[in-house]
């Protein structure tokens, strides 16, 4: 006996299935390297990161030690958020141990002499209003009582609209 199944169909279905099989490959193989190569740019986006991070960090520790080498402080006042960021060397002009107390306006205006303190705050208005440098010479009275003439000096960044952002 002899029997004749017509598998045309079926041929078929093999077919089409071993090309999207194929095709399926493809696009795998396609996709991996696009996600090999996306993974080797954030690789080394991370690692200019981690690079800039400990430049930066060394960048501080030089800012640091030079301030307390040369016994110059700084100080940074972002006008938004009314915050004040004192630099150690800041503290330790005013007699005060480095981060012994909480910066703010207040207290930033408390260790200048009573003479002063009204100058100091309208110099610095005065800067932020116009956009200036400036630099005055200023008694402050350090918590053991003794008096000692700064410097007093800054200027103001401004954005990229010339609104001004931050003193220091």
């Amino acid at each position: 006996r002899l029997i004749v199944k017509d598998v045309s169909a079926r041929k078929a279905a093999e077919e089409a299935l071993q090309n999207a099989y194929a095709m399926l490959e493809t696009k795998v193989r396609e996709r991996t390297s696009e996600l090999t190569q996306s993974n080797a740019q954030l690789t080394a986006k991370i690692a200019e990161h981690k690079r800039t991070e400990e430049e930066l960090k060394h960048t501080q520790h030089i800012l640091h030690h030079a301030q307390q080498v040369a016994h110059v402080g700084s100080w940074e006042r972002d006008i938004a958020n009314r915050t004040l960021h004192c630099s150690d060397e800041l503290f330790r002009i005013g007699g005060y141990l480095p981060q012994s107390v909480t910066p703010s306006m207040t207290k930033a205006l408390e260790p200048f002499h009573p003479e002063d303190r009204e100058e100091v705050y309208r110099v610095v208005q005065r800067a932020i209003e116009q956009g200036i440098a400036f630099s005055r010479i200023v008694r402050i009275i350090r918590p053991d009582g003794a008096i000692r003439h700064v410097r007093f000096q800054g200027s103001v960044l401004c954005d990229q609209n010339n609104k001004p952002q931050t003193v220091v």
